[in-house]
């Protein structure tokens, strides 16, 4: 006697197959999208002196700006947020965020502000940490850690 397959299993074979090829396409899509995206964003995060910035002396101010253009070669929503992690005495940073939809591209503008700048940058260690965070909106996050004294010394930007 053979004995027949309740249809209740045949179809939670059927949501079980449609859950794995959704699962599948949204991996697929967020590694797609953060190669994309990462190797966009890439040549300012890893060259300190790229042209982007600018930096000038009001005084004994010293003010450094960095204008980058943000492309989202993604399939994913970008999040992209600069910011100076508890500077030092004297800095002040203006955090910059911009949200960038696929196929799309925004301006990124970050300043720092930086009292008595020729004495800070004679400092031998002067260090202003800040934070590059990359998300693709709603899955993942990059974080990427930044001295942007190490910017000033060089002579950068």
């Amino acid at each position: 006697m053979k004995r027949r397959t309740p249809r209740g299993v045949w179809a939670l074979r059927g949501v079980t197959l449609a859950i794995a090829i959704v699962v599948i396409v949204v991996v697929a899509a967020v590694a797609y999208s953060s190669y994309e995206d990462y190797t966009a964003v890439k040549p300012y995060i890893s060259n300190p002196q790229h042209p982007a910035g600018t930096a000038t002396l009001q005084g004994t101010t010293g003010i450094i700006s960095f204008d980058v253009t943000i492309p989202n070669r993604g399939l994913l929503p970008l999040n992209v947020t600069v910011y100076c992690d508890s500077p030092p005495a004297g800095v002040t940073c203006v955090k910059a965020s911009v949200d960038v939809l696929p196929g799309q591209q925004q301006e990124l503008n970050f300043t720092m502000t930086i009292a008595n700048a020729q004495q800070f940058a004679a400092l031998p260690n002067h260090s202003i940490n800040g934070t590059v965070d990359m998300q693709l909106v709603p899955f993942a996050s990059l974080t990427v850690n930044v001295d942007f004294g190490g910017i000033i010394k060089s002579g950068a930007p």
